[in-house]
């Protein structure tokens, strides 16, 4: 079962069974279609592979349907999270071609005689022979060598080699995984963040129970191999989150394991200055600072983390980097939460959010508790002011439209939610479709032409796009006519108009049948002037079936066809992919 395999270049198959691999294929459900699966990356990505026995059988030449939600596929490639899925489908129908559960009865049988044949061979060999042997396997590695001696015959010069050993694993995996000049490209990223797991992190769960001691030495390599990572230049698809989460299960070991106050004290210290270290903001520091939170929220260790959020207040006030704001934003809601948790009185804390009412998230947490009160006056009043005092940022702006929005209806004032749907229309969401609707609900037809008219007026001068609009408002005269302008005004940029139409192709047929053959006839020979991979001709091929399902298209592009034949004989991945159709 290879043939799949052939719609990817070498290193996505590369990168789609490492995740396979890794486990990132969390989910997988077959429908009658084909299979649906979701693969963990950067973020959790949907996968839908239809048409399983062409990719499966080297007799079928068509092409199957795969899409994926992340951006690389939206570009029309194939990625490696639909690699990873058919991996994982591979290895399914793998698994129920053996469904006799013969082999995992064989398996098993196998493990348990294998485990007692080593048990009797360990039996029969003497003190000596049994010391021989294990002595050349722990020569052999110098992990091994040193975790065994810090197990067995522990002081500080055993700890001090351990530590040192498995610290020069890690740089070494470094520079393995990494190009001259320190950059861990995609395709080495996840070998990367395994072996670091792997070979390094595991072998450290041997040292968190008991000791303090020990535990602290495991801390400390953790400590240094996310510090390492932080510091080291990744195309990183999700392999920060892992690492994190690996260095995070081993600190809740640690923790839950040992209960020493001087310990749990070196960990906060050490934490909080590697947070600082790596920079507030960042993945890392938020899921060190989540850590910090759940495991040292008791005794002087609120009044410690205090002490740390206002050195940090302190020094993100006085800086004047790209994102001091955010950064202490984030210290100053921290605060909230600690006062809250010491027991400050209200007086106190409103008098510290007053400080600060120039941030948003201050203001923010006030209409939450205005919102959760159901004083919609007093959230009214507030998001009008932070309208003002946030008026060169759109988005907060934005959201604070929906708000007033939705407060406007609470206290039944009609006028005032027309009013504001159509700010957040014209202004704020620039063209959304479902505010646009929302708004013509207010209206009696008669009138919402007018009011359409000018919403179309208003966007158009502000280069905003409105052809949503005109699908949603059946407007398909205006709507094709709009398709038709972009290609001559932008006639460059064929290929990229080729989607668009299939966007609104649905709105527009039967109607203008004629009009969208002549425009994808128009886009996709100009799009085919321009030389390109085996992937650009596949989404050549992709539109030629659209145009095939028009009347009158199948002849059209056979004309297509035979003069590309003779216009493009020079290009063979091209008539390669031709024969598709």
């Amino acid at each position: 079962m290879v043939y799949w395999r052939e719609y990817f270049a070498p290193w996505i198959l590369e990168r789609g069974y490492d995740y396979f691999l890794d486990g990132r294929v969390t989910e997988l459900n077959d429908y009658e279609l084909g299979y649906i699966g979701i693969v963990s990356g950067t973020e959790n990505y949907s996968v839908i592979i239809q048409d399983i026995d062409e990719l499966f059988d080297e007799e079928d030449d068509v092409q199957p349907y795969m899409h994926c939600t992340c951006p690389y596929a939206d570009d029309g490639n194939n990625c490696k999270h639909m690699a990873a899925v058919l991996y994982a489908i591979e290895a399914s129908i793998d698994s129920v071609k053996n469904t006799s559960g013969l082999k995992n009865k064989t398996a098993l049988n196998n493990s348990e005689e294998s485990a007692k044949l080593l048990n009797d061979t360990l039996d029969s060999l003497t003190h000596e022979t049994l010391k021989i042997e294990l002595q050349k396997i722990l020569e052999s590695n110098e992990n091994l060598r040193s975790g065994f001696i810090v197990k067995y015959n522990r002081d500080a010069n055993s700890l001090t080699s351990y530590v040192n050993s498995i610290q020069n694993t890690a740089r070494q995996i470094r520079h393995e995984c990494s190009d001259p000049r320190g950059f861990v490209d995609w395709r080495n990223a996840s070998t990367y963040t395994s072996r670091l797991i792997n070979e390094v992190l595991i072998e450290l769960h041997d040292f968190t129970l008991d000791d303090s001691l020990e535990a602290q030495t495991a801390f400390d390599v953790s400590k240094f191999v996310l510090d390492m990572f932080a510091t080291t230049g990744i195309d990183d698809d999700g392999d920060t989150q892992v690492i994190t989460s690996a260095c995070i299960d081993l600190w809740v070991k640690i923790i839950s394991s040992n209960k020493d106050e001087s310990l749990c004290k070196y960990i906060f210290t050490n934490l909080t200055d590697l947070c600082d270290k790596i920079g507030i903001g960042e993945y890392i520091s938020n899921e060190i600072d989540d850590f910090i939170s759940d495991f040292f929220n008791e005794g002087h260790f609120i009044l410690d983390r205090l002490e740390v959020t206002d050195r940090r207040i302190k020094r993100f006030e006085s800086s004047d980097s790209w994102n001091s704001v955010y950064n202490l934003s984030q210290a100053i809601m921290e605060r909230f939460v600690l006062m809250n948790e010491l027991g400050k009185s209200q007086s106190e804390i409103e008098e510290f959010k007053s400080k600060y009412w120039h941030l948003p998230p201050v203001r923010k947490a006030k209409m939450t508790e205005l919102e959760a009160a159901e004083d919609w006056e007093s959230l009214i009043s507030l998001l009008q002011e932070s309208q003002t005092m946030d008026k060169e940022s759109p988005g907060f702006l934005s959201n604070y439209s929906r708000k007033l929005i939705d407060c406007y209806k609470k206290i039944d004032a009609s006028d005032k939610v027309r009013e504001e749907l159509y700010t957040h229309v014209t202004k704020y969401s620039r063209g959304d479709v479902s505010t646009f609707c929302e708004l013509k609900s207010y209206f009696h037809e008669a009138e919402w032409i007018d009011v359409r008219e000018d919403i179309f007026r208003s966007l158009e001068s502000n280069n905003i796009d409105i052809k949503p609009l005109l699908a949603s408002e059946k407007q398909k005269g205006r709507l094709m006519f709009l398709l038709e302008k972009r290609f001559q005004q932008n006639r460059s940029m064929a290929k990229y108009i080729i989607p668009e139409v299939g966007k609104y192709e649905k709105y527009l047929r039967p109607d203008f049948d004629n009009e969208l053959l002549d425009l994808y006839y128009e886009l996709i020979m100009k799009t085919a002037e321009y030389a390109g991979g085996r992937n650009y001709y596949k989404e050549l091929v992709v539109a030629l079936r659209r145009m095939q399902a028009f009347p009158g298209g199948k002849e059209r592009v056979q004309e297509m066809k035979d003069n590309w034949y003779t216009w493009y004989y020079n290009r063979p991945a091209m008539l390669d992919e031709l024969k598709a159709l």
